[in-house]
Formats: C-alpha cells, structure tokens, sequence
C-alpha cells in the first residue's frame, strides 16, 4: 500500500499542504511509515489542469491513498477514476502525524470534493480589481 501526503516541506515533519493540485511536495509512504519517494510538485504552477496532472502522477506511481488539506471537483473525479481513496486533515498536522491519524482511523474518507475548482491559485484580487462600492 501507497500513501501519498500532501507536504510544504520533503520530510515527515513538515506540514499538510492545504491544497492538492497546488501542493509543493507530494511524500509517498510505505505500510511502515516511511517516507519511499518524495516528488517535487511540478503541476504546482500550471495555469490549469494541475489537479488533473497532480492525480496523474500518483495513478503512475500506483499510491492508493491520499491525503491532504482540500481537493477540487476535477482533481477528485481523475482520483476517484484511478481509484485513489482520499482523506482530508488539517493543514496544522505534520505529514508524520497525519498518517499515524489514518493508520489509526482518525481520517474520514471523503466521497466529493471539498473546495470548488481553482482553490489555492491565490492571486490576490478578484474579478472586481478593487473597484467595488467602497472604493
């Protein structure tokens, strides 16, 4: 079994990523709890697509297993079709606490998304560009 953990950081102590097609590492865990494979998250920048390309990736690496802080509608569905089960934890967990909470069943299987499509791009201002009524 593969467990892969959305990560800020490379290793065990490092916290969840709240966003999955945007994570910065990806850390693959083997039945022991050691990290196997640490991937550096190259659909992080995509303008689109990187949830999509991020469960590509872990369908190739044949994880079976996800978790992290949220997961979008597209990312979800490529999961699911790859039948990759999803997990949600909180973004304070470290990556090694996390999995300790799914080895011991603290982690609820989620059955949809949790955040509409393009969570975590985060480029500041909305559609309105700061010309709403109060400015």
């Amino acid at each position: 079994m593969k467990v892969c953990i959305t990560a800020t950081k490379k290793d065990k102590k490092s916290k969840i990523d709240p966003r999955f097609g945007r994570a910065q590492y990806f850390l693959i865990f083997n039945d022991d709890g050691e990290i196997e494979e640490t991937i550096d998250n190259s659909a992080q920048s995509a303008q689109r697509g990187a949830g999509i390309s991020a469960a590509q990736k872990l369908e190739d690496k044949d994880v079976n297993i996800l978790i992290t802080g949220n997961i979008g509608p597209n990312a979800y569905n490529a999961l699911s079709a790859a039948r990759i089960k999803v997990f949600l934890a909180d973004a304070n967990l470290t990556a090694e606490d996390a999995f300790d909470k799914w080895e011991k069943d603290g982690l609820n299987e989620i059955e949809k998304p949790n955040v509409g499509g393009h969570f975590g791009r985060g480029k500041g201002q909305g559609r309105g560009k700061g010309w709403g009524p109060n400015n």
